[in-house]
């Protein structure tokens, strides 16, 4: 693992470099704390608090994420492997928090997009179970970084394309079901379900689309869409895993 710095941050007074909005995350129809409290569920003191600790990790230690992205066409194949901090050390996120990252590669026929957003003050969000105004309902911290918490930017999401097959994934704190990746299109796979990655939790969002003789195929973890036509073409995605700081 890397190692970093050891430094001593006061933040916001909260284990951020920034204060947290409050949402109220009852209508979705999946939402997990980074403590692990799911929807239909009681939060513990302890999940409150470990929801905290995980999103701080986030925060302050995330290096990178590492999966499998890869399109291949008759015209060629591309891939994308990782997303990273671009070299902002834990350190030097006390006065310029949240990393971003985003990769896109293209070729004939196919295309790849991935990226990570860690967006200050809009990522992480104090879960209420219900009304905002009442802390009974606080459930923990999460990952829903709007006050609509129907449709937030994820914190990590891929998309990928060779001839008429398609692939979407994205984790996040809350989700919808049915996801609404190709919305609208014929012959598609989507799956929304709750995933544990690197010991986090969290709401996974998938989809893979082709055409009537298209394979598609999805998971928690991973998804893909083949065919035989023009030579054979495939689009895969798998594996995601974080990497985190460690302190000398």
């Amino acid at each position: 693992m890397p190692t970093a710095d050891s430094f001593t941050a006061l933040g916001g007074g909260n284990g951020f470099p920034y204060c947290l909005s409050k949402v109220d995350v009852s209508s979705s129809d999946y939402w997990t704390t980074l403590g692990g409290t799911q929807k239909g569920g009681t939060a513990t003191e302890s999940e409150k608090n470990l929801s905290i600790v995980n999103a701080m990790k986030i925060v302050w230690n995330f290096e990178s994420i590492d999966f499998t992205l890869s399109s291949n066409t008759s015209g060629g194949s591309k891939s994308i492997s990782s997303l990273d901090d671009s070299g902002k050390k834990p350190k030097e996120r006390l006065c310029n928090p949240g990393i971003s990252d985003s990769k896109t590669e293209t070729g004939s026929g196919n295309s790849l997009v991935a990226e990570y957003n860690d967006i200050p003050t809009f990522t992480f969000s104090r879960f209420y179970d219900g009304s905002t105004s009442d802390e009974n309902n606080y459930v923990g911290v999460g990952m829903a970084p709007s006050l609509d918490a129907s449709s937030p930017p994820s914190l990590f999401d891929i998309s990928g394309s060779a001839s008429t097959a398609n692939i979407a994934y994205r984790l996040s704190g809350v989700g919808v079901e049915p996801n609404q990746f190709f919305s609208g299109s014929s012959y598609v796979t989507r799956e929304t379900g709750y995933v544990t990655i690197s010991g986090l939790p969290f709401v996974y969002e998938v989809a893979a689309k082709g055409s009537s003789s298209d394979s598609r195929s999805v998971s928690s973890t991973a998804c893909s869409a083949s065919g035989s036509g023009s030579g054979g073409y495939a689009v895969n995605f798998s594996g995601p895993s974080f990497t985190f700081y460690t302190y000398s």
